[in-house]
């Protein structure tokens, strides 16, 4: 949800180039945290921004963070430098519900952010303060520097914070106000999780269930700062949870061996990194210190190796966001066609034609009314081709599930989202098929996929279906696969080395094949 999407492109930016900030006293937002908070996280992205290291990144990864930071502005009107702090918190296990967000600017910023954070929402005032609240979220300014938003009920929390906060809260939110570059505080017993649950290979963690607090800081500069205090009710406890990190540092350095091992023919900035992780944590401090248990590491990063694996992980961040975005095309698309069956007791063909049997316009026109775009829908002229001089001034109005992910597209206003027609497929002549037709199953049988080439999105073109031919190429925005829609409904990535004929048994709706599973 895009309400969401400033708290995780601040929350990000500050784990990935959080350096040491300057001390100062507690701010105005770290105050309203409520009492009933459970956990928090907070992270300073201005400090990063302008740190000598934030800058080799910021360099190394420009186009990454060109978007990231339109995106931004977009959202709030500034850029992460303008981000002072940026701080989450949760007060009980269900987040969405009970999830808010404190953001500190360095310059004010435009109110109209409000409207962005809690659409629809009304004015209303909460111990003085003006907010902007609707039924799922609500947002407010204060003094144009401070913004809190979040579900309802956690921006009534920051606002009515008038409970006395536990020892444990109280010290994590003074180190939070510190010199550190990013602070995170959890009380074990906010996740339902009981210790008999948990798996043979994890069970060295069951004593942390038992305590009562944790809180980690870290400082990223050139050399990386990490610790932790964990503080258990007794000092019984405290020996378990004490015997249990240090079981935890021998499988992490095994771990890192093992890894270091793997990627001795990869890349040497990720055999270095292994390499340091390793060495860190054999020279890691672990001690007990009552009813806690305190543990610390340092290590001296490379620029090199720490660029090289943070574009690593964008690179694969930004494939995993974009296979996500293209599958929740996928599902909308494959809701609309149901729907469209429902109404009419037969998918929609794939495409309108005329009296002649000429193809006019596409089936993903057809099925506008069930994708909110009923507007567009009343304003094409069914007996006129998709390219008449009526139909293509409406081509521009692409709707969002059609539209190429990351601007990929190769024709204006084009559309990889394709199904597959001819014979023994599940869109054949010029009549839409039943599902009782699909005798090989909805779930069996291919519905829309990505496709390799995109086409005007209404126009009647998709892709070509002859069993005794080899399948059209497939897949335009990922390198191993595909994401396909399948009758059920249900999206599925299909990997490129996949066999000829049990990609065909997927496309035909009623051949009886017994598919090959890879």
């Amino acid at each position: 949800m895009k309400r969401w999407t400033l708290a995780l492109a601040l929350l990000a930016a500050g784990a990935w180039l959080g350096l040491s900030a300057r001390e100062e006293k507690a701010e105005d937002e770290l105050a309203m945290v409520p009492a009933s908070a459970r956990m928090f996280y907070t992270t300073r992205p201005a400090d990063a921004w302008d740190s000598d290291l934030g800058k080799e990144i910021r360099k190394a990864l420009a186009k990454e963070f060109a978007e990231g930071v339109k995106h931004l502005k977009a959202e709030i009107g500034v850029g992460p430098e303008a981000v002072e702090r940026a701080t989450v918190f949760v007060t009980a296990f269900q987040p969405r519900e009970n999830v808010g967000f404190l953001v500190r600017f360095t310059e004010k910023v435009d109110d109209a952010i409000l409207a962005k954070l809690a659409p629809g929402g009304r004015p209303e005032k909460i111990n003085g303060v003006d907010v902007v609240a609707s039924e799922g979220s609500a947002a407010f300014l204060k003094g144009g520097k401070i913004l809190g938003f979040g579900a309802p009920a956690a921006v009534k929390a920051m606002l009515g914070n008038m409970e006395k906060r536990s020892p444990s809260l109280v010290a994590a939110l003074k180190r939070a106000g510190g010199k550190h570059s990013l602070v995170a505080y959890v009380e074990p017993g906010l996740f339902p999780v009981k210790a008999d649950a948990i798996p043979l290979p994890g069970a060295f963690l069951k004593p942390f269930l038992a305590a009562d607090s944790a809180i980690g800081w870290a400082d990223l500069g050139a050399t990386l700062k990490v610790a932790a205090r964990v503080t258990f009710a007794n000092e019984a406890s405290a020996g378990r949870g004490h015997k249990a990190v240090e079981a935890a540092r021998k499988i992490g350095i095994a771990a890192l061996a093992t890894l270091s091992d793997e990627l001795s023919k990869g890349p040497k900035e990720l055999v270095e990194m292994a390499a340091l992780g390793e060495k860190s944590l054999e020279k890691a401090t672990i001690k007990k210190d009552g009813e806690a248990v305190e543990a610390s590491l340092e290590v001296t990063v490379g620029k090199a190796p720490l660029i090289a694996m943070l574009k690593q992980a964008t690179d694969k961040m930004r494939v995993a966001s974009s296979r996500m975005r293209s599958a929740n095309n996928l599902k909308q698309i494959g809701l609309a066609l149901h729907n469209y069956h429902d109404a009419h007791g037969a998918m929609p063909p794939q495409a309108v034609y005329d009296k002649d049997g000429k193809a006019l316009l596409s089936w993903r026109v057809l099925i506008l009314p069930y994708i909110e775009q009923d507007v567009l829908y009343k304003k094409f002229k069914l007996d006129e081709p998709w390219d008449s001089a009526h139909n293509k001034k409406l081509l521009a109005q692409v709707p969002p599930i059609f539209a190429a992910i990351d601007g990929k597209n190769t024709v204006p206003h084009g559309t990889f989202y394709q199904v597959f027609h001819g014979k023994g497929a599940m869109f054949e002549g010029k009549r839409g098929t039943k599902f009782a037709g699909i005798t090989d199953g909805l779930s069996n049988t291919l519905m829309v996929v990505e496709a390799a080439k995109d086409v005007p999105w209404s126009k009647p073109d998709d892709v070509p279906f002859d069993a005794d031919k080899a399948v059209p190429k497939l897949g335009a925005f990922f390198e191993d696969g595909f994401n396909a829609l399948f009758g059920d409904g249900a999206v599925r990535f299909l990997q490129r080395k996949l066999k000829a004929d049990t990609l065909k048994a997927y496309i035909t709706r009623n051949g009886g094949e017994v598919i090959d599973l890879p």
